[in-house]
């Protein structure tokens, strides 16, 4: 089923579950989720409305279009067309006769580079590839993908991304990833083996609870395998731990 499909079944199942009198208005814009690279342009979602007794596609000159930060993404209904200005996510939303839906949109860059675990946690001699997801859009060369960190000494870095911990605790220490002129950073603590002791930590980055103490604070706690059985019948475990001092958790 297709997505426009899906939302005029889904819309037409809630008008025939109840009196039309006890239904509101709404707006449902399709797709309700979407993204496009910084100087792109792609057409605006399309807008279902419900009037309260039946399903309808208003006109273009009856809906309002805006953009909720016209920085990230700008919005032109006169064309019909978004496009995305610089890096983020907004949203986009649609008003019919005072009735309001919207779509969130994500603005990548041309090269957008994503750290899957930006902070890594190593005992000396441990090594590690940096898990990394880099996205080019796709009328673009693939980029030059290199790494570094300059200044480093409890550990070192290799060009595939590739990090080896040396013999002395410590951290953060940062290192860097390129891909053409696109950048992000992330650190490296090195652990003292002995404050893992015989059973084993789990170390993990957490925010602060409060805008007073968002802060990043490095936690270390007693790690436990949960097993669970997987869809399809095979079984599966995760790590799960928790700090009590923070009430944070990490599976």
């Amino acid at each position: 089923m297709t997505r426009p499909s899906f939302a005029w079944a889904l819309c037409a199942a809630l008008a025939a579950c109840a009196p039309s009198t006890s239904l509101p208005k709404f707006v449902v814009l399709d797709p309700i989720f979407d993204s496009v690279f910084v100087g792109n342009q792609k057409p605006l979602p399309n807008v279902i409305y419900f009037d309260g007794e039946k399903l309808q596609t208003p006109p273009a000159s009856a809906v309002t279009w805006q953009s909720s930060d016209p920085t990230v993404l700008a919005v032109n209904s006169p064309s019909g067309q978004i496009k995305g200005l610089k890096r983020g996510s907004a949203s986009v939303g649609a008003t019919v006769e005072g009735t309001q839906g919207s779509e969130i949109v994500a603005v990548p860059d041309t090269v957008d580079i994503t750290l899957l675990v930006d902070t890594l946690y190593l005992l000396p001699g441990d090594t590690m590839t940096i898990p990394t997801i880099i996205l080019h859009r796709d009328n673009l060369p693939v980029p030059v993908v290199s790494y570094d960190a300059p200044g480093a000494t409890i550990f070192t870095i290799n060009g595939n991304g590739r990090v080896t911990a040396t013999a002395t605790p410590g951290g953060p220490e940062k290192y860097r990833v390129h891909a053409d002129d696109a950048s992000d950073s992330g650190a490296v603590y090195v652990l003292d083996p002995t404050s893992v002791g015989p059973a084993g930590k789990a170390f993990f980055t957490v925010v602060g609870p409060s805008v007073v103490s968002a802060a990043l604070s490095h936690v270390a706690a007693a790690p436990v395998a949960v097993n669970y059985t997987r869809p399809g019948g095979n079984s599966g475990f995760r790590m799960r731990t928790a700090s009590s001092s923070s009430g944070s958790r990490l599976s």
